[in-house]
């Protein structure tokens, strides 16, 4: 008997007798297995290709930046950092790009901790940050090197994130360990943009640069250093 393809069984099925039965016979001699992936795959919607963004930090500027290894730096990562300049100006100047790098480099002790390494338990009960259910603080713990912390802040991207034609569910449903790697750097647009910080970067000021960002001057050898390496390597 000639092979079926079920390309065309789900083509020309039309709920008669026959087909219904050869489709339970199939189903019930499938493994659960099987099944389950095949009804993730069919649920899953048309695949989307990714947008691929040209970089104006790229991974070999980084890696001379923070003595890591190119290859740390995957097309996802430079474009979600992309993303971020292009929604708050920073695309439009290479000073102040070099500053949110150095300031980033930083934070995150070059680009390798790009999520709190505490559990977050300590943010439990924090109303000030939105975190009013059992567990928001660890699902909602700092993300990105300027960290986006609490049910509040992840709310309001994830609202900004629909506002911009791109929504995503899972940004309240699964929090910072799913942001952390999807959107470490856009996650920080509404801080950047409700602290006018693009304007205090491009001035090319790492003192004040800092203090914006940190409220003081804590780590700022650490962030002088990154400074003057960022302006040597990304060009």
């Amino acid at each position: 008997m000639a092979d079926i393809s079920l390309r065309d069984v789900a083509k020309y099925y039309n709920e008669k007798p026959h087909q219904n039965d050869a489709l339970d016979f199939l189903q019930d001699h499938t493994s659960p297995g099987v099944l389950a992936k095949f009804a993730d795959l069919w649920r899953s919607g048309p695949k989307q290709n990714p947008v691929r963004l040209e970089h104006q930090v790229t991974g070999l500027m980084l890696a001379k930046l923070t003595g890591h290894d190119e290859e740390a730096f995957d097309y996802r990562f430079l474009d979600d950092m992309q993303a971020l300049f292009n929604a708050t100006g920073f695309s439009e100047s290479l000073v102040a790009r070099q500053m949110l790098v150095a300031q980033m480099a930083h934070e995150s002790a070059g680009f390798v901790y790009m999520k709190e390494i505490d559990s977050g338990e300590y943010l439990n009960g924090r109303n000030d940050l939105g975190n009013v259910y059992s567990g928001d603080g660890p699902k909602f713990r700092g993300c990105g090197p300027i960290q986006l912390t609490g049910r509040a802040n992840h709310q309001a991207f994830s609202n900004w994130m629909t506002e911009r034609g791109t929504p995503d569910p899972k940004i309240m449903e699964i929090g910072t360990d799913y942001t952390a790697d999807k959107y470490p750097f856009l996650c920080a647009y509404k801080w950047i943009t409700d602290n006018d910080y693009f304007s205090v970067c491009r001035n090319g000021d790492v003192y004040a640069a800092t203090r914006r960002l940190n409220g003081g001057l804590n780590g700022i050898d650490d962030r002088v250093y990154y400074w003057e390496r960022a302006q040597l390597c990304i060009f």
